[in-house]
């Protein structure tokens, strides 16, 4: 979802560079699966080495299939597949061709979930307390240690929530959609934290400009920024906002399961790194979650919303 949108925002401004084969993720542990995944990262690497021909260069890190409560061996392959394209940067010798700056999209919500005092910026210290946080940490650690000796700037983004209507509907996550989702085809949802929980919802189009801007501004070797809205709000408040836009009561009921000692009740966020964006305005929770209603909505008139 937020790949996506990075490559559309970079797309206003001239042409980008995809590989012509897609990265094959490895499925499983599998010796085969893996072999296919690193051959996939190498080919994308050796391509792009070729293609973008000495000019500046940047690279969207984006990718990711793991939530806060996968496994960890599905977390650990998304490690391998980053020491993987480290290890092929490294042999292709990207950073002798032309300046050259990687981002990559960490979780806010993941590795602040043990830290104090909210609202959490930049200084702040993060403290994971699951294992989808530790390997967002290792990430950051693997690209920032690779800046550091090929000389190559680094722009880690802590993201918030993201929200919007590539949301990827059967990856058990995204609150707003689950929610809107359920109430066209009048399904419970199942909510397992307590309605003052809080959190800050960003729209993805949104946080690709901010994305682009930081990585576009960014001057030093190394740059960490958080990926946020203007605004914190309570699950309580999300709830009545989404049925004042679906004019719907919500079907819901609350329970705990082992999810929910993994999330914390106040993830306040803000940054220390605002964006000079010029003639931009966020979109705001009532126009984002009516956005994904008509989404979701054609979808169901299609017979794809079951």
């Amino acid at each position: 979802m937020l790949g996506s949108s990075v490559n559309d925002e970079l797309l206003k401004f001239g042409p980008t560079w995809q590989p012509s084969s897609h990265i094959i993720w490895a499925e499983n542990t599998d010796s085969q699966s893996i072999e296919r995944m690193d051959s996939s990262i190498n080919a994308a690497v050796a391509e792009f080495t070729h293609a973008k021909d000495l000019q500046n260069w940047n690279i969207f890190w984006c990718a990711g299939i793991g939530v806060v409560n996968s496994p960890n061996e599905v977390l650990e392959l998304e490690i391998h597949a980053v020491k993987c394209l480290i290890a092929a940067l490294t042999r292709f010798k990207l950073d002798k061709c032309g300046a050259g700056k990687i981002f990559f999209a960490s979780s806010a919500g993941a590795v602040y979930a043990g830290s104090l005092n909210p609202p959490f910026t930049e200084s702040s210290l993060p403290i994971a307390i699951s294992d989808y946080g530790r390997q967002k940490l290792k990430i950051e650690d693997l690209f920032i240690n690779y800046g550091k000796i090929n000389n190559v700037k680094i722009v880690i983004g802590r993201i918030a929530n993201l929200y919007g209507t590539r949301q990827n509907r059967f990856k058990k996550q995204g609150l707003i959609t689950t929610l809107i989702q359920n109430s066209l085809t009048n399904r419970f949802v199942n909510i397992y934290v307590p309605l003052n929980t809080i959190r800050n919802y960003i729209y993805t189009e949104d946080a690709a400009k901010k994305i682009i801007w930081q990585v576009t501004n960014a001057n030093d070797s190394f740059r960490l920024v958080i990926i946020c809205s203007n605004n914190n709000i309570s699950l309580s408040r999300v709830l009545r906002l989404t049925q004042d836009v679906t004019r719907k009561k919500l079907l819901y009921f609350q329970s705990c399961d082992e999810d929910t000692t993994l999330q914390p009740i106040d993830l306040r966020l803000t940054t220390e790194h605002p964006n000079n964006l010029e003639s931009f305005s966020e979109t705001s929770l009532v126009v984002g979650i009516n956005n994904i209603r008509l989404f979701l909505l054609d979808k169901l008139r299609q017979g794809e919303l079951v």
